[in-house]
């Protein structure tokens, strides 16, 4: 069957679930709205809101993925990439990284030391535009493309090496991932193919810190950001991860604030 082209100019890429009887047909919209911040060039996506069901869609994620309490996430603009050493050094003139390149992620940084790469690109807008972590919810929604079912967060149930940047040795294999080269380091922003939302990276790369405190039970922590807390969660897994690491459902909670190393890295949301 054809669809006939659609032309608009401010389309958001989103997806279209359409229910025939018992059969969920999922078509894409290739036209995301994006917005590139000055200071850095960082390219921001449209996010447009929804409701869905976080956690574990697959019935094989840890206790903490369970309790699939129903979110509604407001629109919002999401990072395309994580934020990498170029524009890391364009508002704070240092780059901690061990693995460098300016199109690479920068990596070796706590939350502390984000919170205040955050507020000197804010003082830098004066207050025209709010920069901040997604919260928990909204990272999880953009990673699964507003809440699709989906294992991975560029739109695929299958883990490839060739399509992600994580650890595909063939020891560490899953029945939901194929074996492939490890490449033990961390690659350039929009090395691999995007979800369908625009969004790079989300599965493997980097480790992503949110602004939500973790608990072990969703309890509506996921959908706010936290100003203190003894431990933040931490999405979509790195370069070192396992298959199981880099799933959209997976939360890291191991890591204090003041954690820094080569897995460690962000990308940004701004308030609509």
């Amino acid at each position: 069957m054809k669809y006939p082209s659609i032309k608009l100019s401010m389309l958001q890429r989103q997806l279209i679930s359409l229910t025939f009887s018992a059969l969920l047909f999922t078509v894409p919209i290739f036209a995301a709205e994006q917005w590139t911040e000055p200071v850095t060039r960082m390219k921001f996506v449209s996010v447009p809101g929804g409701s869905f069901r976080i956690g574990d869609q697959f019935d094989e994620g840890s206790d903490d993925e369970q309790n699939n309490r129903k979110i509604t996430i407001q629109p919002f603009h999401l990072g395309a990439t994580e934020v990498t050493q170029g524009q890391w050094k364009a508002v704070m003139s240092s780059n901690p990284s061990r693995f460098r390149g300016d199109d690479r992620p920068v990596e070796e940084v706590s939350r502390y030391n984000v919170q205040e790469f955050i507020r000197k690109l804010n003082s830098r807008h004066g207050g025209k535009y709010r920069f901040r972590l997604p919260t928990e919810a909204e990272w999880e929604y953009a990673c699964r493309e507003g809440g699709r079912k989906v294992r991975f967060c560029n739109s695929s149930d299958l883990a490839n090496p060739s399509e992600m940047n994580f650890n595909g040795s063939a020891e560490k294999k899953e029945p939901y991932s194929v074996a492939g080269e490890y490449l033990e380091e961390t690659t350039p922003a929009e090395s691999f193919p995007p979800n369908s939302l625009g969004l790079y990276d989300m599965s493997g790369n980097v480790w992503e810190w949110t602004c939500s405190e973790y608990q072990d039970r969703y309890d509506g922590s996921e959908e706010r950001c936290a100003d203190q807390a003894d431990r933040y969660s931490l999405r979509g897994g790195s370069w070192g991860s396992f298959p199981w690491g880099v799933r959209a459902a997976y939360r890291n909670h191991h890591l204090l604030p003041a954690s820094r190393n080569d897995h460690i890295g962000f990308r940004l949301a701004r308030d609509n």
